[in-house]
């Protein structure tokens, strides 16, 4: 049963990220909870499998967190990692960031090889499963989700995004903490 569930959430994947990874940013304001989880990290020059990112412990330490749902052969995924990296080492005394590569096109360690060969900085896991694609709803890749320091889903943005959007959302939304 979950081989069906994964294939199908794979096969909806692959359509709705074909045609729609360049549409433009979804701009509905979304104030829902966030989903607590705690995932062990991914293997990069920057961290190790014996480390793990939980999200409660990220959101009451810094002012917002940022999930980033990607894969490696997303070329819009791709595309937008250099602005969330620079984004992340300009910011990250005050940001929480956390790359979430979806498992099934791409492997965990070609994810791992990927984030080693372009220097990402910030924590990324694999969702082995699916789970957190699911429990965020997920219809399209990449797609960012900016969590304040209640806990509180402040903005969803499906599509590429860059280091001023990022910047644009948080300042956005810093009175709504």
């Amino acid at each position: 049963m979950k081989k069906y569930f994964l294939f199908f959430v794979l096969i909806n994947i692959f359509i709705t990220t074909f045609f729609s990874c360049h549409i433009l940013p979804d701009q509905k304001k979304i104030t829902t909870e966030a989903f607590d989880f705690k995932e062990t990290l991914m293997n990069t020059n920057f961290y190790s499998e014996n480390e793990s990112f939980q999200l409660s412990e990220e959101i009451k330490n810094h002012d917002f967190t940022i999930l980033n749902f990607w894969f490696p052969s997303c070329s819009p995924c791709r595309e937008e990692i250099p602005d969330l990296n620079n984004f992340y080492i300009k910011n990250k005394n005050t940001i929480s960031m956390l790359g979430i590569q979806l498992i099934g096109l791409d492997s965990k360690r070609e994810g791992e090889k990927f984030l080693i060969k372009y220097g990402v900085e910030y924590p990324s896991v694999a969702d082995l499963e699916g789970e957190l694609t699911v429990k965020y709803l997920v219809k399209v890749f990449p797609t960012t989700i900016f969590i304040n320091n209640d806990g509180k889903i402040v903005k969803t943005w499906e599509g590429i995004i860059n280091e001023s959007n990022i910047q644009e959302i948080l300042d956005t939304n810093s009175g709504n903490k």
